[in-house]
């Protein structure tokens, strides 16, 4: 699930918990899903300076692998009918069998790496209260709830305006359904690795450092051009 940056917004700044609650429960999770969500720095200013227009100097990704427990049969059985081939068969590891419910792995993918963690932490943790306000009935202790957010070791930018093309490059590369079944039965560090590994070896598909920002951008260009043909077409 992709979700938009306005939607972030108003999580951070629009939200308490009866509403945290009802966004949340808007989500249909069965087994596993991952959402992907944009990171602006300006996500984790105040209410006073978010207000204020024109700020936000950086975007990054946060993908959040999501699992319901006890809904991992139904999770890999719609990989198996999607053709993909489930990872791992019924050899479901014992770090997932004692996961609590809900368990959320963060993963964060910055071509700056370190430049808006803490941003990354606070949605995070806001993500997590409204997952947990509307999936699991124990929520007594949500405040106290250990958190972790894994830094990955993504491609970086060589410049100071590639941030945003580097953001849709991590969300297209790791948008393939196979890593959604590669998750139903991995360790954390497994998560991890089998992300980190695809977002590079498609980055070096694309022409690496030299040209997978120049390729992002022209299909930017490309899919602009093609659906203002579609609407030109309909006038």
């Amino acid at each position: 699930m992709f979700l938009d940056p306005s939607v972030i917004s108003f999580m951070m700044h629009q939200c308490d918990d009866e509403d945290l609650h009802d966004l949340a429960s808007s989500w249909t999770i069965t087994g596993t899903k991952r959402f992907f969500i944009p990171i602006n720095d300006n996500f984790g200013a105040s209410k006073r300076k978010f207000g204020i227009p024109g700020g936000g100097n950086h975007w990054s990704l946060l993908l959040v692998v999501l699992m319901i427990q006890g809904e991992q049969n139904n999770a890999t059985s719609s990989c198996e009918e999607e053709g993909e081939g489930a990872k791992g068969g019924n050899e479901i590891d014992e770090a997932i069998s004692a996961r609590t419910r809900p368990h959320m792995c963060f993963l964060h993918f910055d071509s700056c790496r370190g430049h808006n963690t803490q941003s990354a932490k606070v949605v995070a943790k806001r993500f997590h209260r409204a997952v947990k306000l509307a999936f699991d009935d124990d929520n007594n202790d949500i405040d106290n709830d250990i958190m972790t957010i894994i830094e990955c070791n993504n491609p970086q930018q060589y410049n100071s305006y590639d941030c945003g093309v580097h953001t849709l490059m991590a969300a297209e590369a790791l948008s393939d359904p196979s890593l959604l079944c590669a998750t139903n039965a991995s360790e954390i560090e497994a998560i991890q690795k089998v992300h980190v590994d695809t977002l590079n070896t498609w980055f070096g598909r694309n022409g690496g450092h030299g040209g997978a920002a120049l390729s992002m951008r022209q299909k930017m260009v490309d899919e602009i051009q093609k659906l203002s043909k579609i609407y030109l077409d309909k006038e």
